[in-house]
């Protein structure tokens, strides 16, 4: 029950980020323009258009860096890291599951005339296949997949049928619905149905790309975007845009975080707005500027003009850098989560990188509830505001508890991380909370990444 810190991003207004004050962002602190600095919201950031800024002497980004911020010191017109993901690409071939033979009375068989093979190479190819049945495929009585087009979009039906044939030897039947102005394409098999539900799920809601399919080369992930894009994916009344929707709060973080890793800086927001005809919010991943020409060109579809600079994000090799546009306090009452993740206490979250929590910030004894001491009259409450107060983090972060019980950090350097080779990794030695994997850290960036978080004076 107390104060928390609510941060926005121009990309995600609809995903804010609410956090304890101290809790650390990765952060650019940016500086006003000098010829503009007058006017609200003008910040002195690389790749602005404007006249003065080929000749301007001071180019102040040029000296930017990496900070770890603290929630309740960020402000509007800062901006938050975020790193291109890292993708392994080690997905070579995905197995399809076997039906078990059973004995007919003239011999073992499994009931199909043509059995689908029992894996498949992963190509292009395929994960169109799958980009196209996350838009308009679905699963009928448990043993056919049926993509949906309109009807004049017969050439992707193609591309579904010969995909089918190719890959899995089997015919697909398409059938035109001129009434309902669509045409359906129809695959019955109930082993490649159960993998295509075990794979990407089924019904609008529920569909999700498998985390295996993440590990796939970027050639194929560029692919299942087209397909997903040409499904449920607009570009018409739009110069330099593309607009992908879906019910699927799973799949829309998914595909933007798809785009992000192959190269596109996304957007993502969300319809609230719900009728009879559309019962559930509609999630809205859009592509805006020179990424969404690329996208556009990518897919297929035309590209009209050339994009202009833009003040939200600005990018390099290694992040994305998206404008902070508004901090405010806000009033928190329940649980609080402290994320960690092993040998690296940085996460990503929608938007932002940020650290978890530092002990000395917030010192707690123990985490969990403390007992409510209401059967002791007077002393009772008493105790229990004292307990709250003195509770120092002793199950919080064990490592560096036993960095210094082993005399490897004295007692007053507790408050900073250290680094440790794979070497002394190797012999024992506790890994402390770093934002740094043992040997390189995993995200270079041409900005110099930030030292620890200051030791509190």
């Amino acid at each position: 029950d107390e104060e928390a810190v609510k941060v926005t991003v121009a990309l995600y207004r609809d995903f804010p980020i609410v956090s304890t004050p101290e809790h650390r962002y990765l952060a650019v602190r940016t500086r006003p323009c000098p010829r503009r600095g007058n006017r609200t919201g003008s910040y002195c950031i690389p790749g602005k258009s404007h006249v003065w800024c080929a000749s301007c002497k001071y180019k102040y980004y040029e000296n930017y860096t990496l900070e770890w911020v603290r929630a309740d010191q960020l402000k509007p017109g800062d901006y938050l890291a975020i790193p291109f993901p890292k993708l392994s690409e080690d997905l070579r071939v995905l197995a399809l599951p076997q039906l078990e033979p059973y004995w007919n009375g003239r011999g073992f068989t499994t009931g199909r005339r043509q059995a689908v093979p029992s894996s498949v190479v992963v190509t292009p190819d395929l994960f169109r296949l799958f980009g196209y049945y996350l838009a308009e495929g679905h699963i009928n009585n448990e043993r056919t997949i049926v993509f949906s087009f309109c009807a004049d979009e017969m050439e992707f039906c193609r591309d579904v049928a010969d995909i089918v044939k190719r890959l899995f030897g089997l015919e697909a039947k398409i059938k035109l619905v001129p009434e309902k102005h669509t045409a359906n394409v129809y695959i019955s098999n109930s082993t490649l149905a159960k993998w295509f539900a075990g794979l990407l799920g089924k019904g609008a809601r529920g569909k999700r790309i498998d985390a295996t399919l993440l590990r796939a080369p970027v050639p194929c992930l560029e692919q299942l975007l087209v397909g997903f894009i040409r499904g449920d994916g607009s570009h018409k009344g739009y110069k330099t845009t593309v607009r992908i929707t879906t019910i699927s709060p799973t799949l829309a973080h998914q595909i933007a975080y798809l785009l992000l890793a192959v190269g596109y800086v996304p957007s993502l927001s969300v319809d609230r707005k719900v009728t009879s005809r559309k019962p559930n919010p509609t999630y809205i991943v859009t592509v805006n500027g020179n990424h969404g020409n690329r996208l556009r060109a990518l897919v297929g579809w035309p590209v009209h003009q050339e994009a202009q600079p833009n003040h939200w994000y600005w990018e390099d090799s290694e992040f994305v850098y998206i404008k902070v546009v508004n901090v405010e306090r806000v009033h928190y009452s329940g649980r609080i989560f402290d994320l960690k993740v092993e040998n690296n206490f940085s996460f990503v979250s929608v938007g932002a990188t940020l650290h978890n929590t530092h002990y000395y910030d917030r010192p707690y004894l123990l985490t969990g509830d403390i007992p409510e001491l209401v059967e002791f009259p007077l002393i009772g409450p008493l105790l229990t505001f004292v307990s709250r107060l003195i509770k120092p983090q002793l199950r919080m972060h064990p490592e560096m508890w036993q960095l210094i019980e082993s005399g490897i950090i004295p007692q007053d350097e507790g408050a900073k991380e250290v680094y440790v080779s794979p070497e002394e990794l190797e012999r024992g030695r506790p890994a402390p909370p770093s934002r740094y994997l043992a040997g390189e850290p995993r995200y270079p960036t041409p900005l110099i990444m930030p030292p620890p978080p200051p030791e509190p004076e």
